[in-house]
């Protein structure tokens, strides 16, 4: 049940760059979540959410339009299952598609990432009712999302200040991958420790899968799923922040970071906004705290 829907998800957003996104959009009015930029100081802005799956459809919508599909290699969706799905294969009913909308889109490489930003760079600047003169759109640095994850503390572990990954009630405070020591063992060829899950049919024993954008609780900015849901890719290429619900809760953390050389279900991204011309302009963001090296990476390993 757990490939069968992550590989819906890869076969819709495949199917969105061969065909009019459109077809994905529902017939009555959704509630789609809209994005927003939230200030971290009088020039940065960061986005609320991570960029959803209706953003990314009509950001695919404008490539279309301007045939420009051919800048990505999004005709293949490699799937959690590490096979590669080819679209014009399969078929699937399209009205079940609104209910993935609001989740965090994955399964795209760093350059559609930039160029996601590229675009909604010239969307903005090309509005007429736009707040700020001049903007851009890009990926955060390592340090800005730190910054923008922690609050503005550099003492926290997680978002929401404190050590624990679940609320005085016993609630998660985000989607992880829950581990137990047994679950977790150290391999002296490679020098790391690796996940080893025993119970691969019982997928839910070990994590809930993505949720929507507006998941859990924002932190003190007012920004969500900075832990967990999807790792995050920042402007350093190949590196993710914040984890995502197959990472344990170790790799969660502000400081954690992730490192990627391909796709992936588990990691998309987040935008923020810079103000490059507004008469109220001042001095850009400026953090002094260094990233420390991970203390361990933990890989997934399935038989």
């Amino acid at each position: 049940m757990r490939k069968s829907f992550l590989l819906f998800i890869a076969i819709s957003l495949a199917f969105c760059n061969q065909s009019n996104a459109q077809f994905f959009k529902p017939k009555k009015k959704s509630k789609l979540l809209i994005q927003e930029y939230l200030p971290i100081n009088d020039s940065l802005y960061v986005g609320k959410y991570e960029v959803s799956i209706s953003d990314y459809f009509a950001f695919m919508d404008n490539l279309k339009a301007n045939e420009r599909l051919n800048l990505f290699d999004n005709y293949i969706i490699e799937d959690s299952t590490k096979e590669k799905i080819n679209i014009h294969n399969h078929l699937f009913n399209s009205s079940s598609a609104e209910n993935i909308l609001n989740f965090p889109v994955s399964n795209i490489g760093y350059e559609s990432a930039i160029e996601f930003c590229k675009w909604k760079t010239s969307q903005y600047n090309n509005n007429p009712k736009r707040k700020f003169d001049t903007v851009i759109f890009r990926l955060p640095t390592e340090k800005e999302w730190e910054f923008a994850a922690s609050g503005g503390s550099i003492y926290y572990q997680y978002p929401w200040g404190g050590p624990y990954l679940r609320s005085k009630d016993g609630k998660l405070l985000c989607n992880f991958l829950r581990l137990t020591s047994k679950d977790i063992t150290f391999n002296s060829e490679t020098n790391k420790y690796e996940v080893v899950l025993d119970d691969l049919v019982n997928y839910f024993y070990y994590y809930d899968g993505i949720r929507n954008i507006d998941a859990y609780r924002p932190n003190y900015y007012g920004l969500y799923n900075m832990s967990g849901n999807v790792a995050e890719m920042v402007a350093e290429k190949g590196l993710a922040k914040g984890g995502g619900f197959k990472d344990p809760g170790y790799d969660v953390r502000i400081k954690s970071q992730k490192y990627y050389s391909k796709k992936s279900d588990n990691i998309g991204f987040r935008v923020v906004m810079v103000v490059l011309e507004d008469k109220k302009l001042k001095k850009p963001l400026k953090v002094k705290v260094q990233s420390p090296n991970p203390i361990a990476t933990l890989e997934l390993v399935q038989p």
